[in-house]
Protein backbone atom coordinates (compact mmCIF):
# COMPACT_ATOMS: atom_id res chain seq x y z
CA UNK A 1 0.00 0.00 0.00
CA UNK A 2 2.50 2.37 1.19
CA UNK A 3 4.33 1.51 -2.53
CA UNK A 4 1.16 2.28 -4.67
CA UNK A 5 0.76 5.67 -2.06
CA UNK A 6 4.33 6.84 -3.33
CA UNK A 7 3.37 6.04 -7.21
CA UNK A 8 0.08 7.91 -7.18
CA UNK A 9 1.35 11.23 -5.07
CA UNK A 10 5.27 11.37 -6.11
CA UNK A 11 4.93 15.11 -5.27
CA UNK A 12 5.13 13.89 -1.43
CA UNK A 13 8.19 13.89 0.59
CA UNK A 14 9.29 10.24 0.37
CA UNK A 15 9.58 9.58 4.21
CA UNK A 16 6.06 10.32 4.83
CA UNK A 17 4.16 7.12 3.89
CA UNK A 18 0.82 5.95 3.80
CA UNK A 19 1.69 4.20 6.97
CA UNK A 20 2.92 7.00 8.85
CA UNK A 21 -0.33 9.20 8.26
CA UNK A 22 -2.69 6.28 9.30
CA UNK A 23 -0.75 6.39 12.56
CA UNK A 24 -0.58 9.59 13.03
CA UNK A 25 -4.71 9.45 12.43
CA UNK A 26 -4.74 6.85 14.72
CA UNK A 27 -3.49 9.04 17.51
CA UNK A 28 -5.53 11.85 16.89
CA UNK A 29 -8.81 9.21 17.50
CA UNK A 30 -6.97 7.96 20.28
CA UNK A 31 -6.45 11.79 22.39
CA UNK A 32 -9.94 12.87 21.09
CA UNK A 33 -11.52 9.83 22.23
CA UNK A 34 -10.00 10.22 25.65
CA UNK A 35 -10.86 13.71 26.52
CA UNK A 36 -14.38 13.71 24.99
CA UNK A 37 -14.40 15.52 22.03
CA UNK A 38 -16.61 15.07 19.51
CA UNK A 39 -15.99 13.31 15.93
CA UNK A 40 -16.21 16.06 14.00
CA UNK A 41 -13.09 17.95 15.75
CA UNK A 42 -11.02 14.97 14.43
CA UNK A 43 -12.37 15.20 11.18
CA UNK A 44 -11.38 18.58 11.14
CA UNK A 45 -7.66 17.30 12.80
CA UNK A 46 -7.61 14.88 10.18
CA UNK A 47 -8.13 17.80 7.28
CA UNK A 48 -5.59 19.66 8.79
CA UNK A 49 -3.20 17.42 9.00
CA UNK A 50 -3.64 16.22 5.50
CA UNK A 51 -3.25 19.96 3.75
CA UNK A 52 0.14 19.80 6.08
CA UNK A 53 1.04 17.26 4.34
CA UNK A 54 0.48 18.06 0.93
CA UNK A 55 2.25 21.51 1.67
CA UNK A 56 5.25 19.52 2.26
CA UNK A 57 4.89 20.66 6.37
CA UNK A 58 5.12 17.29 7.08
CA UNK A 59 8.42 15.43 7.91
CA UNK A 60 8.96 11.87 9.65
CA UNK A 61 10.82 13.98 12.50
CA UNK A 62 7.81 16.65 13.27
CA UNK A 63 4.56 14.59 12.50
CA UNK A 64 3.75 13.86 15.74
CA UNK A 65 3.55 17.41 16.67
CA UNK A 66 1.52 18.44 13.78
CA UNK A 67 -0.55 16.30 14.68
CA UNK A 68 -1.21 16.84 18.34
CA UNK A 69 -1.26 20.41 17.11
CA UNK A 70 -3.86 19.71 14.13
CA UNK A 71 -5.72 18.44 17.02
CA UNK A 72 -5.89 20.97 19.78
CA UNK A 73 -6.16 23.90 16.54
CA UNK A 74 -9.53 21.80 15.96
CA UNK A 75 -11.25 21.75 19.18
CA UNK A 76 -10.52 25.41 19.57
CA UNK A 77 -12.23 26.00 16.47
CA UNK A 78 -15.06 23.25 16.43
CA UNK A 79 -15.59 22.20 19.52
CA UNK A 80 -19.53 22.99 20.82
CA UNK A 81 -18.02 23.43 24.78
CA UNK A 82 -15.27 24.59 26.82
CA UNK A 83 -12.73 21.83 26.56
CA UNK A 84 -9.53 21.54 29.06
CA UNK A 85 -6.83 22.33 26.36
CA UNK A 86 -4.14 21.18 29.11
CA UNK A 87 -6.23 17.90 29.31
CA UNK A 88 -5.53 17.45 25.92
CA UNK A 89 -1.98 18.43 25.62
CA UNK A 90 -1.52 15.67 28.56
CA UNK A 91 -3.25 12.90 26.69
CA UNK A 92 -0.99 14.56 23.57
CA UNK A 93 2.41 13.42 25.63
CA UNK A 94 1.01 10.25 26.91
CA UNK A 95 0.26 8.81 23.60
CA UNK A 96 2.83 11.02 21.26
CA UNK A 97 5.40 11.15 23.14
CA UNK A 98 5.28 14.88 23.33
CA UNK A 99 5.73 17.78 25.92
CA UNK A 100 2.47 20.67 26.11
CA UNK A 101 5.77 23.01 25.16
CA UNK A 102 6.28 21.21 21.67
CA UNK A 103 2.46 21.61 20.91
CA UNK A 104 2.57 25.37 22.21
CA UNK A 105 5.73 26.33 20.42
CA UNK A 106 4.25 24.94 17.05
CA UNK A 107 0.75 26.08 17.40
CA UNK A 108 1.29 29.25 15.30
CA UNK A 109 3.35 28.41 12.70
CA UNK A 110 0.91 25.43 12.55
CA UNK A 111 -1.78 28.07 12.39
CA UNK A 112 0.10 30.23 9.65
CA UNK A 113 1.02 26.57 7.24
CA UNK A 114 -3.09 26.32 7.49
CA UNK A 115 -3.05 30.11 5.61
CA UNK A 116 -5.22 31.65 8.89
CA UNK A 117 -7.91 29.32 7.22
CA UNK A 118 -9.38 26.81 9.99
CA UNK A 119 -12.76 26.94 8.97
CA UNK A 120 -13.23 24.13 6.45
CA UNK A 121 -16.15 23.92 4.14
CA UNK A 122 -18.25 20.45 4.46
CA UNK A 123 -16.55 19.07 1.28
CA UNK A 124 -13.43 19.27 3.17
CA UNK A 125 -14.67 17.14 6.46
CA UNK A 126 -17.35 15.37 5.67
CA UNK A 127 -15.64 12.42 3.85
CA UNK A 128 -13.42 12.60 7.05
CA UNK A 129 -16.11 12.53 9.42
CA UNK A 130 -18.03 9.56 7.44
CA UNK A 131 -14.88 7.35 7.74
CA UNK A 132 -14.28 8.20 11.12
CA UNK A 133 -18.09 7.27 12.07
CA UNK A 134 -18.35 3.80 9.88
CA UNK A 135 -14.61 2.91 11.55
CA UNK A 136 -16.15 3.64 14.90
CA UNK A 137 -19.83 1.66 13.93
CA UNK A 138 -17.28 -1.41 12.70
CA UNK A 139 -15.54 -1.60 16.00
CA UNK A 140 -18.85 -1.53 17.68
CA UNK A 141 -20.53 -4.63 16.00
Amino acid sequence: MNEQFRVEHPELDPDITLTKIRKMKSCILLIARSTGMDLSTVAYAYAYFEKLVVKRVVTKANRRVIAATCLLLAAKINEPRELNYRKINSAAGKIMDISPKEIAKNEFSIYTSLSFSLFLGPWQVMPHLERIQAATLSQQR
